[in-house]
C-alpha cells in the first residue's frame, strides 16, 4: 500500500468514526453479513475462515476492503453515508489530501484490472477488464515491486490531486475469475445499458457484485497461485511501522540523511527511499521500502514481514533515543 501518509491518517480518522453511532451498529452489522457471505461463497465455515484469515495473515486486507466497500454505502435514514457524516463535521481537521482522498474512496467501486506493466518503485499501469479502452498508470512504490504484467487485481483506483493511486485494499485474483466477472458485466451492459439510469453502469454493475468479486479475492488467498515475493524472495505483505518522535526532526533527518542506503526522494520534504546499495547502481536502485517524517510521527512501509522487522531494528539501533514504542500494521 502506497497511498500518501495523509490519506492513511485520513483512512485512519474514519475507523476511529466508525466507533460512534449510529455507525458502530451498522458497520458491524454489514461486516458480520459480508463475512458470512464470503464464507458461504467460498464454502468454507465461518469459524475456519476466520481462522485462515488471522493465521494466514490476510484479515486485515479483508476488513481493509470491507470497510472501503461500506464508505461506498448510502443509507435511507440520516446520515446516509459515513464520509459524508465524518467531513461534514470532522472535515475541517483533515488537510486538503486527506479530504479528497476520503472523497474519492466514497464515490470509487472496485473493479477488474489486469496489469499490464510496472516500473518497479514508481507505478502499475493496469487496464480495465470491464472497459478495455480505460488504462490508468497508477503511482504505487511497495506493490510495484511484486506485481508482474497479466497479472488480474480487484482495487479501487482513487484520483488525489491529479495522481492515481490504488486506494489501499489491493487483491489479486485469479485469472480465470477475473476473465468470467468481466465478461458477465460485460453481457448485462451490452443487453441493459440503454435502460440503465447510473452515471456509470459499469460501476454501478461492479457495486452490485462487489461481495461477489471479494468472494473471488478470498478465494484467491485460500487457494493461491504460485507465491509473490519481492527480491529478496520473502512473501509479499504491505506493511506500516510507525514511531512516535521522542526527538526533534531536524536532529531525525540529519541522521536519516548521513545513512549510506537511505536516498532522500525529494530535496524538499523529510521522505527517504531505503535501499540495497550491494544491489543498486547509478541508474537503478533496488528499493526495499520507504520512510518518510510526518508530524510526530516516522512512518514506514515495507513489502514484507522480514523487512518490516530488518528495517525497525535497523531504525531503532540508528535512532536509539529519538523514537517510541513502535506500531506495526
Amino acid at each position: 500500500m502506497s497511498i500518501p501518509i495523509q490519506a492513511q491518517e485520513a483512512f485512519n480518522h474514519l475507523l476511529d468514526w466508525l466507533k460512534r453511532e449510529p455507525w458502530k451498529s451498522r458497520f458491524h452489522q454489514f461486516a458480520d453479513e459480508t463475512i458470512l457471505e464470503l464464507a458461504e461463497i467460498n464454502e468454507v465455515d465461518i469459524n475456519e475462515l476466520s481462522h485462515l484469515a488471522e493465521t494466514q495473515g490476510w484479515a486485515p486486507l479483508i476488513m481493509r476492503g470491507i470497510t472501503e466497500y461500506f464508505a461506498e454505502l448510502l443509507f435511507e435514514t440520516e446520515p446516509s453515508n459515513v464520509v459524508d457524516d465524518y467531513l461534514k463535521r470532522r472535515g475541517w481537521k483533515e488537510t486538503l489530501l486527506g479530504r479528497q482522498y476520503l472523497e474519492a474512496l466514497s464515490i470509487t467501486s472496485a473493479r477488474l484490472y489486469q496489469v499490464q506493466a510496472v516500473v518497479p518503485g514508481v507505478s502499475v499501469t493496469v487496464q480495465d477488464l470491464v472497459e478495455p479502452s480505460t488504462v490508468l498508470v497508477v503511482s504505487e512504490l511497495l506493490a510495484s515491486q511484486a506485481l508482474q504484467p497479466a497479472e488480474c487485481l480487484l482495487a479501487k483506483v482513487v484520483e488525489v490531486q491529479e495522481t492515481l493511486y490504488f486506494s489501499g485494499a489491493l487483491f489479486q485474483l485469479k485469472p480465470e475469475g477475473a476473465f468470467h466477472w468481466a465478461s458477465e458485466i460485460q453481457e448485462i451492459l451490452v443487453a441493459e445499458e440503454p435502460a440503465m439510469e447510473e452515471e456509470d453502469p459499469a460501476a454501478a454493475l461492479l457495486q452490485d457484485c462487489r461481495i461477489d468479486l471479494l468472494g473471488a479475492a478470498v478465494a484467491y488467498f485460500l487457494n493461491p497461485l504460485p507465491t509473490i515475493t519481492n527480491t529478496d524472495g520473502h512473501l509479499y505483505l504491505s506493511s506500516e511501522i510507525r514511531f512516535p518522535l521522542l526527538k526533534e526532526p531536524t536532529l531525525i533527518t540529519r541522521i536519516l540523511d548521513d545513512l549510506p542506503d537511505f536516498e532522500r526522494e525529494s530535496p524538499e520534504k523529510p521522505e527517504w527511499i531505503w535501499f540495497d546499495p550491494k544491489r543498486s547502481s547509478q541508474n537503478q536502485l533496488t528499493i526495499l521500502g520507504s520512510v518518510k517524517l510526518t508530524g510526530k510521527w516516522l512512518k514506514a512501509e515495507v513489502n514484507s514481514k522480514e523487512r518490516a522487522q530488518a528495517l525497525l531494528d535497523y531504525l531503532k539501533a540508528m535512532l536509539p533515543e529519538a523514537l517510541g514504542q513502535e506500531i506495526v500494521t
